[in-house]
């Protein structure tokens, strides 16, 4: 009965979170909803679609990391058709968020053919369906495993990857890598459609791989009951340490190249997120999202603590989707706006709650969800 007034109560929250955010978009600006929107729907795309990038991953290297999250992982990538549903509201408010969408607008400047076609509303659409296509695919791919659990991974022991092995999963990760770097240029990086960073694409995926990893190991260690997840949580934590200094890796990088080149429209990019509101947010996301976490993942009683590596890995999605907003809601026009924030935190929220919910309910259905801990001897094999 208390389950049940909790779902009803987190539904009614989800519908006034909605309903808020709509009427801000309505009586202040529809672009300030629609950029607000596109940040928060960000988030559970991260999940994901870095979900999907893991399972691929795993189908090709092994490891019994990847057995104890397997379950949350292939969950997270099968609600990719939900994610899909979840854009319809952004691709209806395309023409608010990107100043390319006016037929004229090219037209302005010099030497700019070769972006005009290539920034057509149809066939811009035309893209983010074929990459929703394409992960839903390879999520449907991805078998979700008996059971039994065999030593070597494969469907006749119980656990199996990939359905084609690891041709297809090698495939299939080569083509993830693809194409989420062209949908961040494409959904983000184009709404300054003179903005060009080499390294955009992977510093966006690299942050969706480390939420989804985040999003799992909370999985593992608040809703899988296991008899000793020391044995394998060390692992997972050294995982999430391993990732968390890519992603860092990234960001710095992207910031290093961009200012050092001191070209203004480069330069441009971090001097609008070093201003106002975003002066705090900016510190803010180095500290909590790499400073903080990278002392606490050092620690090797804190690594093979359930609660304190639960607890860390929700604040690395929380971070994210902070992130997500200090990417997104300044590259319109620069402004640090509190009311785009202040949408985006409802919007976020009711998304997230909309997926958590859905998410949920797939993953007490999934075969593997209650395990005991893996063994060392128990690896997933290609």
């Amino acid at each position: 009965m208390s389950n049940r007034k909790s779902r009803h109560a987190i539904w009614i929250a989800v519908a006034a979170g909605a309903v808020v955010s709509v009427l801000l978009g309505w009586l202040t600006s529809w672009e300030n909803f629609f950029l607000a929107y596109l940040a928060a729907v960000l988030l559970p795309w991260s999940l994901s679609v870095g979900s999907l990038a893991w399972l691929l991953t795993i189908s090709l290297t092994g490891g019994r990391w990847g057995i104890a999250i397997w379950p949350a992982l292939v969950t997270h990538a099968r609600l990719m058709p939900l994610v899909a549903l979840l854009f319809v509201p952004w691709a209806i408010g395309i023409d608010q968020v990107y100043p390319w969408s006016a037929d004229d607008y090219f037209t302005r400047f010099e030497n700019t053919s070769h972006r005009q076609w290539f920034y057509q509303t149809p066939f811009f659409l035309l893209r983010t369906v074929g990459y929703f296509a394409l992960w839903s695919v390879l999520a449907w791919a991805v078998r979700r495993g008996g059971s039994g659990g065999g030593e070597s991974g494969n469907q006749d022991d119980g656990f199996a990857t990939v359905r084609g092995g690891s041709l297809v999963a090698g495939i299939g990760l080569v083509a993830t890598v693809l194409s989420v770097t062209w949908a961040c240029i494409d959904w983000i990086m184009s709404i300054d459609p003179f903005f060009a960073s080499t390294l955009f694409g992977i510093w966006i995926g690299s942050g969706a791989m480390l939420a989804a990893l985040a999003a799992s190991i909370a999985t593992r260690c608040f809703a899988v009951k296991v008899e000793k997840p020391e044995t394998v949580l060390g692992d997972l934590s050294g995982m999430l340490l391993a990732m968390l200094m890519l992603w860092a890796y990234f960001s710095w990088s992207q910031f290093l190249i961009m200012w050092s080149g001191d070209l203004p429209i480069e330069a441009q990019y971090y001097l609008v997120r070093s201003r106002g509101l975003w002066a705090i947010i900016t510190p803010a996301v180095a500290l909590l999202g790499f400073a903080v976490p990278f002392l606490c993942l050092l620690s090797y009683r804190f690594k093979r603590t359930a609660k304190w590596v639960g607890v860390l890995a929700i604040s690395l999605i929380v971070v994210r989707g902070v992130e997500l907003c200090w990417i997104v809601l300044p590259a319109a026009d620069g402004q640090s706006s509190l009311l785009r924030l202040g949408m985006t935190v409802p919007l976020a929220a009711t998304l997230l709650a909309i997926y958590g919910l859905l998410f949920s309910a797939a993953f007490k259905r999934s075969p593997n969800r209650r395990r005991d801990d893996v063994s060392p001897e128990q690896e997933i094999g290609s």
